[in-house]
């Protein structure tokens, strides 16, 4: 985990200075940060595309009336197979988790995906009447 201490980016320092061993410290974990986040985005790691795909269901949520739900169609099975997202959780490296229920038999389902196969379309839907809309959770992986 890195420190609270400032993390020096190359350059902004005076090129005239010594730089203290602590200095030396925080540039060594700046820069293993910013492979480390590089290495990650670059190559689709689960927890990348997760956050990405709850900034987007987060607003898409925030925009349904109460009433209402998200539904999703995934892009591989085409629009015959409608499901009511209850979780998305994540394991890494490669593996994005939908959980919920089938549209039209109620069946639980859960569908396991490679990052780089995941597109999803989403749809709003009225909650079935009797129960109370649900809001997709998000739950990180499992260490």
């Amino acid at each position: 985990m890195i420190s609270d201490a400032k993390l020096i980016p190359p350059g902004s320092e005076d090129i005239y200075s010594i730089q203290t061993p602590q200095q030396m410290e925080d540039q060594a974990k700046y820069w293993a940060k910013v492979k480390r986040e590089n290495t990650e985005f670059d190559l689709g790691f689960a927890n990348v595309i997760f956050e990405g795909l709850k900034k987007q269901i987060d607003d898409f949520q925030g925009t349904i009336k109460d009433e209402e739900e998200i539904a999703a169609y995934l892009s591989s099975f085409g629009k015959e197979i409608l499901i009511r997202i209850q979780t998305i959780t994540f394991e890494k490296p490669y593996l994005i988790v939908f959980d919920g229920f089938h549209e039209k038999t109620t069946d639980r389902v859960r569908l396991v995906q490679h990052t780089s196969q995941i597109s999803v379309l989403f749809e709003v839907m009225e909650a079935p009447q009797g129960r109370k809309p649900f809001r997709i959770g998000f739950h990180p992986d499992k260490e």
